[in-house]
């Protein structure tokens, strides 16, 4: 495993002036070399971009599933080659499938001829307020409105 500097694409500083400096990997700059290992004597680093994937585009899939049957599509998703995914279960405590069901979302690389999903479906900022307040007052609700978003997803390449 290499350090992760060699995952920085750029960060930025403020010099000991205040000025903010743009400090990027590529076009080869002598400056992204000295701030990323100079333990703040340049200046204070306030921002780091890291590739984290690098060229590579997922395909999401998404599957309602019960708990009992997860461990299939795990296993399957081992042999198919998904890199990560997560399951959420049906929120609500009275719900009658309460902690029985669920989506799985997994993501599978696919070639760079794969075309991408424009735009990406996101949820937008009032959306954002929704689930938060369901999250804390109707959690049966908070299920209801993100298991159709994310079914709605199923498919699409990033």
């Amino acid at each position: 495993m290499q350090a992760i500097v060699q995952d920085v694409e750029s960060s930025a500083l403020i010099d000991p002036s205040g000025l903010t400096v743009d400090c990027r990997r590529t076009p080869i700059s002598p400056l992204f070399a000295l701030a990323i290992g100079e333990f703040g004597l340049l200046g204070i680093i306030v921002t780091v971009r890291l590739r984290l994937l690098q060229g590579k585009r997922l395909r999401r899939q998404v599957f309602i599933t019960t708990l009992d049957r997860l461990m299939k599509y795990i296993d399957a998703g081992q042999v198919e080659g998904y890199l990560s995914g997560y399951f959420q279960c049906m929120t609500g405590e009275h719900a009658p499938l309460f902690m029985h069901t669920g989506f799985f979302a997994c993501y599978v690389p696919v070639g760079a001829e794969e075309p991408l999903h424009e735009p990406q479906r996101r949820l937008a900022q009032n959306d954002w307020r929704t689930v938060d307040r369901l999250a804390h007052t109707y959690h049966a609700g908070l299920y209801r409105m993100d298991s159709p978003f994310c079914l709605a997803t199923d498919g699409t390449v990033a």
